[in-house]
């Protein structure tokens, strides 16, 4: 798979950095941060920049500037839809009976980081379609929700790269 502007990481990067994540050896006291532990932090970090987008939403309402409050709506929508997306992938694998923690918890990475590359497609496509057709408006939307995507989804990385809790990890070892 090709990667471009607004797909940070192909399918082998990802699976690299997954395979490496479960491969860090282990060290005494540590353990592998559970799908809930994951959860919470990228829910934290999405209630924060939401929250950031609702007060510059009334900043920008109060100094009526109308498209602008609306791109931060966008993005709040955004937020809200892959938080939606994350409780879906918990939900897929937390209650699975055939399935050790580790791999729930590498299923569930590997399942909420899928959403990042199926649903901006649209807005990928859509995105190109406007460019071609030198829609200004269209294209800034479009490019505002594929930058929130790939922001959220470098962010998930990163606690992907934290994995096991207290592990010291090479930096050579990470993406």
């Amino acid at each position: 798979m090709s990667t471009n502007k607004y797909q940070m990481f192909s399918d082998e990067m990802i699976q690299k950095l997954l395979n490496e994540a479960i491969g860090i050896q282990k060290g005494e006291g540590e353990k592998m941060k559970t799908i809930v532990e994951i959860k919470k932090e990228y829910l934290e970090y999405s209630a924060e920049q939401a929250e950031k987008c609702k007060k510059q939403i009334q900043v920008l309402k109060l100094d009526d500037k109308e498209d602008e409050a609306n791109l931060e709506k966008v993005k709040l929508n955004i937020y809200g839809i892959f938080e939606s997306l994350i409780n879906a992938s918990a939900n897929k694998f937390l209650y699975q009976k055939n399935m050790g923690a580790e791999d729930k918890t590498v299923g569930f990475c590997q399942d909420f980081l899928d959403y990042f590359d199926k649903i901006p497609e649209s807005w990928r496509i859509n995105y190109e379609k406007a460019k071609e057709y030198n829609d200004v408006t269209q294209c800034v939307i479009e490019e505002n929700k594929l930058s929130v995507a790939e922001h959220l989804k470098n962010h998930f990385t990163d606690i992907m790269k934290q994995l096991y809790q207290g592990a010291k990890v090479p930096e050579s070892r990470l993406l």
